[in-house]
């Protein structure tokens, strides 16, 4: 063999090598790139998730403050007179008719 033949085998297998390693960075860009989108995907996710626990941790706060007064006498005498109509007895009731359509 010549040493013109050696070169050129030597730098096409250099040429091997370093495309064969180029392949695997690329490909390994490429899939951390992806896992980025993902994560970022999820990281939105798990946001909206967390806004919609905190307001149904807020709403049942609200519950629970609205069930604790539910055995207080004000509560039911209110819920009493709005829901069913109830009076006292020789309580006057007045409507104004001028706000009524």
């Amino acid at each position: 063999m010549s040493a013109k033949n050696k070169k050129a085998k030597i730098s096409v297998k250099k040429l091997i090598k370093f495309a064969g390693i180029m392949i695997v960075f690329v490909y390994a860009a490429f899939i951390l790139v992806k896992q980025q989108l993902t994560l970022s995907q999820l990281e939105a996710i798990r946001e909206k998730k967390q806004e919609s626990i905190a307001a149904a941790e807020l709403e049942n706060q609200a519950l629970q403050d609205e069930y604790g007064k539910t055995s207080t006498d004000e509560y039911l005498e209110q819920a009493i007179r709005e829901n069913l109509g109830f009076v006292r007895p020789n309580e006057r009731i007045f409507i104004d008719i001028s706000q009524q359509h």
